[in-house]
């Protein structure tokens, strides 16, 4: 270990340096992280106590953890250890009160809960031997310490694994007149585990849910105020003869690994209900590995190879190192075999500074986005859409006349589009042309996976237009992800048609500050010029009606599900006309509305529950999230639809371009050439549509027209170079 001396301060005071040097247990290998502490405060004139839950057979990172926690949080009073009565556990508690001195750390028998691990076992599964059951009994013994442990204060929760290196890290914010703690910091983090607030809605009745899904509230440490804790309880035994622990474990679905957090419940419990004695900031801090690794070198977030190598004293080494990346703690799970972050987007540049990026690669890719501006509002010209600054292809001209736009700020509805890292061919042009031809758009927001090739296309694309006009988020912030489509589906490797559909539904819920959107296909160019999405406005300005572009697909499986999932409450209003049209604004209010109604019809499931419980796993691609919000508005808020129809083509997929012929046949009449995509887009804006579709399925071009319809296509000459639409324009012309 005197080979990682040299880098920590030596220029500590004396007073400071002694108070580490007290800290350490005879024989123990010193890896000077309790160097330069912040003096403790006495246990009677601390504002709060800590909790520890622990297991004699999980004490490896105990010592350390209770030391640096005295060494670097301050106004700590007593400290709490429950666990199970073992003599290693004694063996450690004598060890820390010799060396912290008195009587500061006591014990606590975990039977002295009114609940046991049997009583848990027995709840849950009806029997013993159950991997799953120490989960639940931990959270139950954090939560009952409050009306269990005589003398407690309110008290912090402190994952045994946890080892702290800030320096002075402040827990309580304000005092009231008394000068009892008012109110305390709470950490933020970016996990998410749909089972968790599952739970929390059952256990509560819907009265608590998630308050933000840009961050989580397990970060391996909390603050549990006993007034609010105490609330908290109380609510969840409305129940006649409710007892809380009990109701915990009715709550709980036995068949889901893990369901219950006590962070997330009592931090969106305060939030809601005692905001007040709330305040979030971040500490940086990394999961793993688990004692006894040291990193060797590489992307610390693989597994495997020579990154994380088990050595002598590799615990040590691997604190000293931790200490000196500048992290504020670090949880050594027993679990974990790399180093893995969860960290919230506001929080990435933190990470950035500390050199993180340097050896994790998921870390890489976020810091280069912060570089960019991604979430920091980086310096970008001004979008100019007459300017056809167009990189590395050639210019089909489409962007020439454009309609000029109002800025994201004066833009009267947002726009969504939802992709994947795999599709991006059409989104460049897609997302340049709609700001070219569709007046009043505000802020234009991707949802996607956290790729670099995403990234890549957003910082040219923010160059272009302005880093305030595009914002991304992270399809992993969605309170569902492909493996709960995956597991009410069965789909495996085909779930994406349902989960896109769900992000793109849930988005009015899940995005802060979005205002009514229009959901855009990824792989629409547009070519019309002047194309208004607003019908009508109210005395304000604010658009109370949208126009809804028409199709004439006639998929009966989308109506099944309708019919299933809105309990026959929704039904299509009319045979001949569909909304399937590739694009859509959804008008927050009555999205909300219709999300009710089908929760409701679900029996209070939440509705991407809901949704998925409803499809048939045997129909082929049976949800349309347009046909189901065109047909709920068409039924129950006709005022905020105005029906008109604009033209439109389905393919071909980017890259061939028409030799001429029928072009709705695939032999001979579409090949691939060099710039392929950019001929096909001169030529379709020459023809005359409005926008087209170039789904990277297509390999012909096809119409999904309503009779209605048909003459504005015949007019464009598209009966000239399709047998489909010459039929059509026969008809028509006789």
């Amino acid at each position: 270990l005197t080979t990682f001396a040299f880098i920590l301060s030596r220029c500590a005071d004396e007073s400071s340096v002694s108070i580490g040097r007290r800290l350490l247990s005879q024989g123990q290998i010193d890896p000077h992280i309790l160097d330069q502490c912040v003096a403790p405060t006495p246990p009677s004139d601390g504002f709060f106590d800590v909790l520890y839950v622990v297991h004699s057979k999980d004490l490896g990172s105990l010592r350390w953890g209770v030391k640096s926690i005295l060494c670097r949080v301050t106004g700590i009073g007593r400290i709490w250890i429950v666990s199970d009565d073992a003599p290693a556990v004694h063996t450690v508690l004598k060890e820390l009160n010799r060396d912290i001195g008195g009587d500061r750390i006591s014990w606590h028998n975990e039977k002295d809960f009114p609940f046991s691990w049997s009583d848990v076992e027995k709840s849950l599964y009806g029997g013993p031997a159950h991997g799953q059951t120490g989960w639940y009994f931990q959270q139950l013994l954090k939560l009952y310490a409050g009306r269990t442990i005589d003398g407690i204060r309110d008290f912090m929760v402190v994952d045994a694994d946890v080892v702290w290196y800030g320096r002075e890290i402040t827990i309580v914010v304000a005092v009231d007149e008394s000068g009892a703690p008012a109110t305390y910091n709470y950490g933020t983090a970016l996990q998410k585990h749909a089972g968790y607030f599952e739970h929390i809605q059952r256990l509560t009745k819907g009265e608590v849910t998630r308050v933000d899904t840009r961050f989580s509230g397990i970060v391996h440490h909390m603050v549990f105020k006993l007034d609010v804790l105490e609330a908290l309880m109380r609510l969840c035994e409305k129940n006649p003869g409710g007892v809380f622990w009990k109701e915990v474990l009715k709550a709980v679905d036995p068949k889901i690994e893990n369901t219950v957090s006590e962070y997330e419940l009592y931090l969106n419990y305060a939030l809601k209900f005692h905001p007040k004695t709330v305040r979030l900031r971040h500490l940086t801090f990394a999961n793993g590995p688990k004692p006894g690794m040291v990193y060797n070198g590489g992307d610390e977030g693989k597994v495997g190879g020579a990154v994380w190598v088990a050595e002598a004293h590799g615990f040590e080494k691997q604190m000293v190192l931790d200490q000196r990346s500048g992290f504020d703690f670090v949880a050594y799970h027993n679990y974990a075999r790399k180093r893995y972050y969860d960290v919230p987007l506001s929080s990435i540049d933190a990470y950035c500074q500390l050199g993180v990026g340097k050896r994790n690669t998921e870390m890489s890719k976020k810091c280069e986005v912060v570089r960019e501006g991604g979430h920091r509002g980086g310096r970008y010209r001004k979008y100019q859409p007459q300017s056809r600054r167009l990189t590395a292809t050639p210019d089909p001209h489409i962007l020439d006349n454009c309609t000029s736009n109002s800025s994201s700020s004066e833009g009267l509805f947002d726009v969504l589009y939802v992709v994947h890292s795999k599709d991006l061919g059409p989104l460049r042009w897609g997302m340049r042309s709609l700001v070219c031809r569709v007046p009043g758009i505000g802020k234009i927001w991707v949802v996607s996976d956290d790729a670099l090739p995403v990234h890549n296309l957003l910082r040219d694309l923010k160059a272009e237009m302005g880093s305030d006009r595009i914002g991304w988020y992270d399809e992993k912030d969605f309170p569902f992800s492909w493996g709960d489509v995956d597991h009410y589906m069965g789909c495996k490797k085909n779930c994406g048609w349902y989960l896109q559909q769900l992000l793109k539904l849930c988005a009015g819920r899940v995005i802060p500050g979005i205002r009514d959107y229009m959901v855009v296909d990824a792989d629409l160019v547009w070519f019309g010029h002047d194309i208004k999405m607003i019908s009508s406005t109210d005395a304000l300005g604010k658009p109370t009606g949208y126009f809804y572009n028409t199709a004439a697909q006639n998929h009966r499986a989308y109506f099944d599900h309708i019919a299933k999932f809105t309990n026959k409450k929704v039904s299509r209003v009319d045979g001949k006309t569909s909304g399937v049209v590739h694009h859509m604004i959804f008008k927050l209010d009555v999205l909300e509305a219709m999300m009710k109604m089908c929760e409701e019809s679900a029996g209070g499931d939440v509705f991407w529950k809901a949704l998925l419980k409803s499809v048939d796993p045997k129909a082929f691609n049976s949800v349309s999230e347009y046909e189901l919000y065109f047909n709920y508005a068409l039924l129950y808020h006709p005022e905020t639809i105005t029906l008109r129809h604009i033209t439109f083509a389905n393919g071909p997929r980017p890259g061939l371009m028409s030799n001429g012929g029928d072009e709705s046949s695939m032999r001979g009449v579409w090949g691939h050439v060099a710039n392929g995509f950019e001929k096909q887009m001169a030529i379709d804006q020459r023809t005359g549509y409005d926008y087209v579709g170039y789904h990277s399925y297509a390999k012909r071009r096809y119409f999904d027209i309503p009779e209605s319809a048909a003459g504005a296509y015949c007019d464009l000459g598209v009966g000239k170079k399709n047998v489909d639409m010459e039929k059509k324009c026969a008809r028509i012309k006789n």
